[in-house]
């Protein structure tokens, strides 16, 4: 093997390079423990430390061959640091891995990581942190598996770099591989978070990810890897209980919960809608579902309102993930203790029948119902629902268009609020509202019977058999009625409601 600094010729020099490669690929599937062998990678620790890539003999100028040459000795690093975290190196004795990954110079394979992290070229920071991720992702492989103390603890010598790389990285894919790379190590262990001589805790840290969210929203990648980042420091910060700091970041939080509600919309990559369903499922044992209520009531319920958005998103995928919620419940929570409900896999429908459950059960718990019911029932109003007719108040005159993903969530938002009033009237029968909250029903009843004499009026403004002429138009007031319906039903246990139900 050639010493790679003898030939000028970046373009040659690459070509040999992936030749090499290729040997090293073939060889890291073999087990064998063979002299040559480890001769053969200490020749290639040799080149690569020859290579000017580590030596910095001169500064590169723009040459034929230069990029390519530059990945080509950037994997060859990452193969031979790739022996020290691989299965083979579990085979040899800690003397021939400490050859195959020192080498003459006694470079430690932590100090030629961070020397590719930390490299001006864009190529060999993309490549080196593609590398890191793949090695993380193969953590949780079967075949894989004895290999992740190796990996967590090369990373763990390099935790300053990454560190300083996330906060100082202005290429926006490298950005969002540093940010997925610290995702997914101990979020707890990476503090304190040392950058630019000063020490961030991580409620500053939160306030940067915020700030950042506000610019990548042409990048789903940024998106769902902040997204995921800002939840874990979220989880940190609330479950060390400390109410000074929680009270001086009350914004940022709000901000963070306006995020997960932001990315559970329809609008959304499917992709983002994912992550929000897996951050969902990160935070409900530790915060949704705790008989202590670490949010304000607000912000908790919107989260909640937002698993039930996503346990009724039209696509397939994004409702079975959510329903992984459902497994995440704590045992303290009679609501899914029947049927070992709380160990079994469960449908989206189901899912939703429980969640109600175990929320009307929090509210207990948390002693909040006065308010939840009152919350509750604003979600069955669904006034969001309306807006469509606010703009078309002419129905007549009025065309819709047949869009038929949205006849897909009605049989969802029918049964979303069948199953709202039946864990209500649970709720309200085992209740006693709050004197104060008894203006919030009123407000409520007057809202919902503006909402009813506004559909009564659409309705009767379409013409003969809707059901067949506007399809569309006709079911969506008829859910909006169903729902008005079960309203004025709940408003009646406080003897409230006919205004509603006159209309119809």
């Amino acid at each position: 093997m050639r010493r790679d600094r003898q030939n000028p010729c970046f373009l040659t020099r690459a070509t040999f390079l992936d030749v090499i490669n290729i040997f090293c690929h073939q060889l890291d599937k073999s087990k064998t423990r063979d002299p040559e062998i480890l001769n053969f990678w200490q020749t290639a620790h040799n080149v690569i430390l020859e290579s000017e890539l580590f030596t910095d003999e001169h500064k590169f100028s723009p040459v034929p061959g230069l990029i390519q040459w530059q990945r080509n000795i950037t994997k060859l690093t990452l193969s031979v640091l790739g022996i020290s975290v691989s299965p083979q190196a579990m085979s040899l004795s800690p003397d021939a891995v400490h050859k195959l990954t020192s080498g003459t110079a006694e470079v430690q394979s932590n100090l030629l990581l961070s020397h590719l992290l930390r490299s001006e070229f864009l190529e060999v920071r993309l490549l080196t942190l593609e590398t890191v991720l793949l090695w993380l992702e193969e953590m949780d492989s079967n075949q894989v598996k004895e290999t992740n103390g190796n990996v967590l603890f090369l990373l763990s010598q390099v935790e300053d770099t990454l560190k300083k790389l996330a906060m100082q990285e202005k290429h926006p894919e490298c950005l969002a591989k540093v940010l997925k790379i610290l995702c997914l190590l101990n979020i707890e262990k990476l503090f304190p978070w040392i950058a630019n001589a000063s020490v961030m805790s991580e409620a500053k840290l939160l306030k940067w990810i915020l700030s950042i969210t506000e610019t990548v929203k042409n990048s789903i990648e940024m998106q769902s890897v902040t997204l995921t980042l800002a939840s874990k420091l979220v989880i940190c910060l609330m479950l060390k209980k400390q109410e000074k700091s929680l009270d001086s970041i009350s914004q940022d939080l709000r901000q963070w919960v306006h995020l997960v509600a932001q990315s559970c919309g329809a609008e959304q990559q499917t992709e983002i809608r994912l992550t929000a369903a897996k951050v969902l499922i990160d935070i409900i044992p530790s915060l949704l579902a705790n008989k202590q209520l670490y949010f304000d009531l607000l912000n908790t319920l919107t989260l909640w309102r937002c698993i039930f958005t996503l346990l009724q998103d039209e696509e397939q995928v994004v409702r079975d993930k959510a329903t992984d919620i459902i497994q995440r419940i704590p045992p303290f929570l009679k609501a899914c203790k029947e049927d070992d409900i709380s160990f079994s896999a469960v449908n989206p429908s189901r899912a939703m029948d429980l969640g109600l459950g175990v929320l009307c059960e929090l509210l207990q718990i948390w002693n909040k119902t006065s308010v939840g019911i009152v919350t509750l029932m604003e979600w069955m109003l669904g006034e969001d629902d309306m807006e469509g007719d606010a703009i078309n108040e002419n129905v007549e005159n009025y065309d819709l268009l047949f869009d038929k993903g949205e006849f897909n969530l009605w049989a969802e938002k029918i049964m979303f609020a069948n199953l709202l009033q039946k864990h209500l009237l649970n709720l309200i029968s085992q209740s006693h509202l709050v004197p104060d909250y008894e203006s919030g029903l009123h407000q409520l009843t007057t809202m919902a019977a503006n909402q009813a004499q506004r559909v009564a009026w659409l309705l009767k403004g379409l013409p003969p058999a809707p059901e067949f002429s506007r399809t569309a138009d006709y079911t969506r007031l008829s859910i909006q009625k169903l729902k008005l319906l079960n309203v004025a039903k709940l408003l009646s246990l406080f003897g409230l409601g006919a205004v509603i139900t006159e209309h119809f």
